[in-house]
């Protein structure tokens, strides 16, 4: 389907699911014509019933995508902030793999949750202490503020910020 769609701007084939954006309704028609009869010549058929034309906002791939931004889900959100303290390595390595899902919402991830992240060598013993679950709270606190991330428009000033230190680039 990617082949399909690709030379589409706007349009965002991901395996059997599809994104449309535009400016206007109309730019949404004549992008949402051009797919439907793309899909018609290649057979492909859609259910309606999974099919939202012109909504304001959507779940896609884990994330809410809005004219606003994008931003991770608030179920995502939420089961993040109740995460509870991992009680071994594996359960370290599950919660660090969800943080790194939404790792373009995390500033300064790597310095923070480097206490988590040593945990983790193969040779490392699994002593949870004190630095370590203050680490685990900080790190979910990133996530939890109200991050959202906005289409570049070059008529705004930018800022670019980076840092480096010994436990991690932020």
């Amino acid at each position: 389907m990617e082949r399909l769609l690709i030379d589409i701007p706007g349009v965002v084939p991901y395996f059997d699911d599809v994104i449309i954006s535009a400016s206007s309704q109309s730019d949404l028609y004549e992008k949402l014509r051009t797919v439907l009869t793309r899909f018609q010549e290649a057979g492909l058929k859609l259910k309606k019933e999974k099919c939202y034309i012109g909504v304001p906002q959507v779940e896609f791939l884990g994330f809410q995508i809005t004219a606003s931004g994008i931003s991770p889900t608030p179920s995502k959100l939420k089961a993040i902030k109740e995460a509870p303290a991992p009680k071994d390595k594996a359960e370290l390595q599950a919660f660090l793999g969800l943080l790194n899902f939404y790792h373009v919402f995390l500033p300064q991830k790597a310095t923070i949750a480097e206490p988590l992240h040593r945990l983790l060598d193969k040779s490392a013993p699994w002593d949870w202490g004190k630095k370590e679950a203050e680490a685990f709270h900080n790190v979910k606190a990133l996530l939890t503020s109200k991050s959202v991330l906005m289409q570049y428009n070059e008529a705004l000033p930018l800022t670019l910020t980076c840092d480096a230190v010994w436990g991690g680039i932020a």
